[in-house]
């Protein structure tokens, strides 16, 4: 799930359509509000438009800035999620 909301955010950022990374998605990892990332301007609202109802949202709120999406902070964002799902499964 986090590598295609990465995917749709850095795909949308760089102009392609929405059924060509719908197409390059992990069948696992879908949800039904995917197409509500690309109306998304900001990293607030893509957590309160789309991720909000996912699992990965709480893991998700701690990188929220009120910040443009580039391609910096995508990575950041995929880090930071990777490593705060991580050490949540170490607690479990």
């Amino acid at each position: 799930m986090i590598d295609n909301v990465i995917l749709i955010m850095t795909g949308s950022m760089r102009g392609r359509s929405f059924t060509e990374l719908l197409s390059k998605c992990h069948p696992l990892g879908m949800f039904e509000s995917m197409e509500n990332l690309l109306v998304a301007n900001d990293l607030r609202e893509i957590h309160r438009l789309v991720l909000i109802d996912t699992p990965i949202s709480t893991y998700f709120n701690d990188c929220l800035k009120n910040e443009k999406i580039d391609e910096t902070n995508i990575e950041f964002i995929r880090n930071s999620v990777y490593k705060v799902g991580t050490y949540a499964l170490l607690f479990l």
